[in-house]
């Protein structure tokens, strides 16, 4: 233990566990805000294909436009690999299944299915008492179809 640091101040990895089962499960219900709060106020970096969002203000705008075009739903294939790094830190990767289609007008969805199969690379640290994403990255699993910063 680091000096200064409580038991109770510590990252765990049931609790990384918790945030990425907490982070998927808002982004397959389309809520922005439960994605946000899932995110660390300072140093937030979200790398997606072709596109880099900062800041928890950023990365909420570019998921709510997402989903104004999109119909999302996502789940986790297997449970996330969490390694700590520190007593305050972890990384961490999770496989995400996500499929979407193409919202058309009134919200009705005018395409079929496109699923793949996405490897997150999280960093995660304690800040407030919990567990938040300080930097993701992601890529399409081989097989999968490519993503982009643009749409799913």
């Amino acid at each position: 233990m680091i000096p200064h640091t409580r038991p109770s101040e510590m990252l765990t990895r049931d609790a990384v566990h918790e945030l990425v089962d907490r982070v998927v499960a808002a982004a397959g219900r389309h809520d922005v805000e439960a994605v946000v709060s899932c995110l660390t106020s300072r140093g937030l970096v979200l790398s997606l294909p072709g596109r880099v969002l900062r800041g928890p203000r950023e990365v909420g705008d570019w998921y709510r436009g997402l989903t104004r075009r999109h119909s999302l739903r996502c789940r986790l294939v297997s449970p996330p690999e969490v390694r700590l790094t520190s007593p305050l830190h972890a990384e961490c990767r999770a496989d995400v299944a996500l499929s979407s289609h193409r919202r058309g007008r009134a919200g009705a969805t005018d395409s079929a299915p496109r699923p793949r199969t996405l490897r997150l690379f999280l960093s995660t640290v304690l800040q407030q008492g919990g567990a938040r994403i300080r930097t993701c990255a992601m890529e399409p699993l081989p097989g999968s179809v490519a993503a982009s910063g643009t749409a799913p």
